[in-house]
């Protein structure tokens, strides 16, 4: 536990990457999903992918841990008690996979653990469901990373994405909008190439 309060992004400066890393995703298999120590692990591995992208987001993949984070992505929504109140595991895990997907070196070892089409399942639940506007958002934002992998765009295509992001560009939410526009940009650039 006491990795979770010293530990700063600024670590995988030292070579801490892996290390941290690797604590993180063993308290994942080991805790229970309802637990605080489970929720600091995913947090803590959110922060760092966040600040330093493409070194943890390689390190994640690396480790397996994709295959942790689809878990919890493709689970229901569930609140878990933090140390700061509720949070939705899937709220946080959405935040990794747009950082991790935002990385060019990452982006083919990651459709290996979520491709396109379950980026369109997600969508698809989220839009008919919305229970997170955060959630929805990175994980439009994703879907347009993905789609600048140009097997992933013709996959995003095939299966019903543009029809979807269509959908959220109609959405009563600005931010939402804004994500759409955004993957719906990706998708019509890597259309064009």
């Amino acid at each position: 536990p006491g990795l979770f309060v010293h530990a700063k992004p600024e670590d995988a400066i030292w070579g801490q990457t892996t290390e941290v890393v690797e604590k993180c995703l063993a308290f994942f298999r080991t805790s229970p999903r309802d637990s605080m120590l489970y929720v600091a692990a995913l947090e803590t591995l959110c922060a760092f992918v966040k600040a330093h992208p493409q070194t943890f987001g390689q390190a994640l993949l690396d480790g397996g841990g994709m295959k942790d984070v689809k878990a919890v992505l493709m689970g229901r929504p569930r609140a878990v008690e933090g140390g700061r109140g509720p949070v939705d595991l899937r709220n946080v895990v959405a935040q990794i996979l747009r950082a991790v997907s935002a990385v060019p070196e990452c982006a083919v070892p990651l459709i290996r653990f979520i491709g396109a089409d379950d980026i369109v399942e997600l969508l698809r639940s989220e839009y008919s469901e919305c229970h997170s506007v955060e959630f929805v958002c990175d994980v439009t934002k994703a879907a347009g990373n993905y789609t600048t992998l140009q097997a992933q765009c013709d996959k995003f295509i095939r299966v019903g994405g543009l029809k979807l992001l269509t959908q959220l560009l109609q959405f009563q939410d600005l931010a939402v909008n804004h994500a759409a526009a955004y993957a719906l940009g990706c998708v019509t650039e890597s259309a064009n190439t």
